[in-house]
């Protein structure tokens, strides 16, 4: 009994997981929070957003980030795709009546100075309509019920086993009943051309722990139509500053293939200069766990430079050889920023990720994965340090200078199709970020 104060004392300690309808976002990391197409009125109240221009215009409300940088290359490899280029994100939300949000998320793109704004320049939109209900009452507890589509924004599954901070069109709807829950959602176009996600999910304790059963289906695959998953997933914070999550997963058919996570994080203020975040995450799929029979390489479209405030570790690159090996992954997180003197700051992102493929008993393969021979293990290094210039202490503008060995991977338009979510090298970016 003496468990029940303790457990008791954390779920009052505890940061509630977010106001946002179904937030794929990271609260722990360090690197940018950009804003997502829905709920936008709820995210610029936010004390954090309180230097946004447009949070206070009654029915309406505006935000933009702006993103211009440029990079040039260190070593033997040749610039990314984004070496020269503007991303201008803006968001417009309009509350015609209460309940009703309609939502557009308007992306304007050029990811390269050499070709010119007049040859590569993109335009692209997202509408998302959010029909949300709170004013029912069941047995003295609130009843929501929420309906969005068809922009998704970035999609999380649970903890991040099979789908991670993925962006997705289709719908989403959910009801919840005070601290529980049961949603609904369908995503088009999730790794390759021809597969679609629904998933089921039942909740409880504001998402802390959820059970959920998830169909990855494919129109091109008679053989092979869809996947089937069950799986569970928890989500504890510890205190106002650290948290455990972990999830597992089982994949239904006549041989049971499972994976499963876990993952602990630890977000420090002062003394540890302006932000310390120290995260280790650590991953398993077992052999035939990927939705897929057959070793197809999925791909990525929308690749713009916000993906570089995302991990390297993803299911995307484990799902590759997912019919081949079972394969283990453990990473490192950490994010640092230190003021070194007024206006200046010292900034660092890394990520260690080792990376573990073995052949089940009795089998014998060899494959290469990323210039890697297969069976083995492997270690890579991803970092990101410079300085950070803020010349107004009460406003988030910055320009930036960093080194890097990594950069989004992207193809001469954002949407075509690719199989790496990075690309490596050394490069040197200089940039300025302004969010209105």
């Amino acid at each position: 009994m003496a468990t029940l104060p303790l457990l008791a004392a954390l779920l009052a300690a505890a940061p509630q997981i977010g106001a946002i309808y179904d937030d794929p976002r990271d609260r722990y990391t360090l690197l940018t929070p950009h804003l997502i197409n829905r709920e936008l009125f709820a995210q610029l109240e936010s004390p954090v957003q309180d230097f946004r221009f447009g949070r206070d215009l009654g029915w309406l409300a505006v935000a933009a980030d702006v993103n211009v940088a440029t990079q040039q290359s260190t070593g033997t490899n040749p610039q990314s795709r984004f070496h020269g280029f503007f991303v201008f994100d803006g968001f417009i939300a309009v509350r015609p009546v209460e309940f009703v949000d309609l939502n557009l998320d308007l992306v304007l793109l050029n990811p390269s100075a050499s070709d010119g704004f007049r040859l590569s320049s993109q335009i692209y939109t997202g509408v998302a309509l959010h029909l949300h209900y709170d004013e029912w009452r069941l047995a003295g507890r609130r009843v929501e019920i929420d309906g969005l589509g068809i922009d998704l924004g970035p999609v999380t599954l649970g903890r991040g086993l099979l789908v991670e901070q993925i962006p997705l069109e289709g719908e989403t709807i959910g009801i919840a009943w005070g601290d529980f829950y049961f949603r609904h959602l369908f995503g088009g176009r999730v790794f390759w051309s021809d597969d679609d996600l629904i998933a089921f999910a039942l909740g409880a304790l504001d998402g802390r722990v959820e059970l959920q059963f998830v169909r990855w289906q494919f129109v091109s695959e008679p053989v092979n139509p869809a996947a089937h998953y069950v799986t569970f997933a928890l989500d504890w914070p510890i205190n106002e500053w650290s948290g455990f999550a972990a999830e597992y997963s089982a994949r239904l058919r006549d041989t049971l293939e499972t994976a499963g996570m876990v993952r602990f994080d630890a977000t420090f203020g002062a003394p540890f200069g302006e932000g310390l975040h120290v995260g280790w995450q650590s991953r398993y799929y077992g052999r035939g766990f990927g939705p897929r029979t057959t070793s197809e390489a999925p791909t990525l479209v929308f690749n713009t430079p916000y993906r570089e405030d995302t991990y390297v570790t993803n299911s995307f690159a484990l799902f590759d050889v997912a019919p081949l090996f079972d394969q283990w992954s453990h990473t490192l997180m950490v994010e640092a920023r230190v003021e070194l003197f007024e206006h200046v700051y010292l900034s660092g992102a890394g990520e260690l990720l080792v990376r573990v493929l073995d052949n089940p008993a009795g089998e014998k393969r060899v494959a290469y994965v990323d210039g890697h021979r297969a069976p083995g293990w492997w270690a890579e290094l991803y970092y990101r340090v410079g300085f950070e210039i803020r010349p107004w202490s009460e406003l988030p503008h910055r320009i930036n200078a960093y080194f890097t060995n990594k950069q989004v991977s992207s193809a001469d338009n954002v949407v075509d199709p690719v199989r790496r979510r990075f690309a490596d090298g050394d490069f040197v970016v200089i940039g300025a970020e302004v969010f209105l």
